[in-house]
């Protein structure tokens, strides 16, 4: 278990995973409308990111990971927008396709190939749904994005996650991120670090 945290969050997310039957499916989500975050946020602590794992009994990896990001909120949504902010260039190779989709701000299909090692490339897509949830164009206060595994390699079995963005003041805004994932070579941990690793981004990325 990652931290105190970790029994709450796998309690809430219990019943959700059972939802997913005996087979196994890559994502969670139909985008034909906005959904719902997969979680309910864990605690925030303002002066320090706090992050939370495990590994369900299917076998399914989970991490959790929330901080303040001392940017403005729609700041943080560009460079989120941009997916080498998630997957940093080097092994990856990302192609993003924009798609019109009704009640999304922006909605990619990305398709990334990872290069592991030389001679050998993973290839797969991903769908990521952005949705402004509270304020509005001019004055957001929360983003909502989630995001999931839409075809390709048997190397990542399942995929889903939500990030949800909150603005605390002008200037800083609250990041949650929650991910699932069953995939070879990758525990809870490993997801867990990458979160926390994607805040540490989102503070230091230029602009």
């Amino acid at each position: 278990m990652g931290d105190k945290y970790g029994s709450l969050l796998l309690v809430l997310l219990f019943f959700h995973l059972t939802a997913l039957g005996v087979e196994l499916k890559p994502g969670c989500f139909d985008f034909t409308t906005v959904p719902d975050p997969l979680v309910a946020p864990i605690p925030l602590d303002p002066t320090q990111d706090t992050s939370s794992f495990a590994q369900f009994p299917s076998g399914i990896d989970w991490a959790a990971a929330r901080g303040i990001v001392a940017r403005p909120i729609v700041t943080v949504y560009k460079l989120l927008l941009d997916h080498y902010t998630w997957k940093p260039p080097g092994k990856n190779k990302l192609e993003t396709v924009e798609i019109q989709k009704p009640g999304f701000k922006d909605f990619h299909l990305v398709k990334i190939v990872l290069k592991p090692f030389p001679l050998i490339a993973i290839t797969w897509e991903e769908e990521w749904a952005y949705a402004l949830v509270d304020g509005t164009d001019t004055d957001p206060k929360k983003f909502l994005i989630s995001y999931q595994k839409a075809s390709g390699t048997s190397h990542l079995q399942h995929l889903c996650g939500s990030v949800i963005l909150t603005a605390l003041t002008p200037e800083s805004t609250d990041v949650f991120l929650y991910e699932q994932c069953k995939a070879s070579r990758r525990n809870a941990e490993d997801i867990a670090n990458g979160h926390l690793g994607t805040l540490k981004t989102l503070r230091e990325r230029p602009l």
